[in-house]
């Protein structure tokens, strides 16, 4: 019972502001909290996008888990990759046009 009584009393934090991410928790029941992570994010073009997500969300978890060691902390990352490459997030309008170019028309 005791071990169980401490997994019960430690929060879900997510280091995410995502909307779908907060979204899919509450649809599996899971209360949380969010602290967005400010991980600075460096995409990695030398290795696959698979471990450059894993990478990216490992960076964030533990930023936040941080400012929050006794609870457990989520941390995820989505990439968009076309031509070979991956594209960071975009950071005006221009940029997510081209992201949006690149992921839907790419050969």
């Amino acid at each position: 019972k005791q071990l169980k009584f401490s997994v019960m009393s430690k929060l879900v934090i997510l280091a995410s502001r995502s909307p779908r991410r907060t979204e899919l928790l509450e649809l599996m029941g899971i209360n949380h909290l969010i602290d967005s992570s400010q991980f600075q994010e460096v995409h990695d073009q030398s290795i696959s996008p698979q471990e450059l997500a894993s990478q990216l969300a490992l960076g964030k978890a533990l930023e936040v888990s941080e400012r929050h060691p006794d609870h457990y902390v989520l941390g995820a990352d989505t990439l968009v990759t076309a031509e070979g490459r991956h594209l960071p997030k975009p950071n005006s309008r221009a940029q997510a046009k081209e992201t949006l170019r690149l992921a839907c028309w790419h050969k």
